[in-house]
């Protein structure tokens, strides 16, 4: 993740327990990815959300799954 501001993004998911300012701190994804298989990635517990935390700027924010 690459956020172009000051702050970082921030990350929200159904069942996390929001700690500062409705964010969840520290978030844990989880997927599978198999070798030849094309096609959306299923992330749980849910899809990736992520926004800017520069609240006033809005900058967009930039996914990248590394290995």
């Amino acid at each position: 993740m690459t956020d172009a501001d000051d702050l970082p993004p921030r990350f929200t998911y159904p069942g996390c327990t929001p700690v500062v300012n409705g964010v969840c701190l520290n978030p844990q994804y989880t997927a599978t990815a198999t070798m030849g298989v094309t096609g959306a990635l299923q992330v749980s517990p849910s899809a990736i959300r992520a926004v800017d935390g520069d609240e006033t700027l809005n900058y967009p924010v930039r996914y990248v799954i590394q290995a």
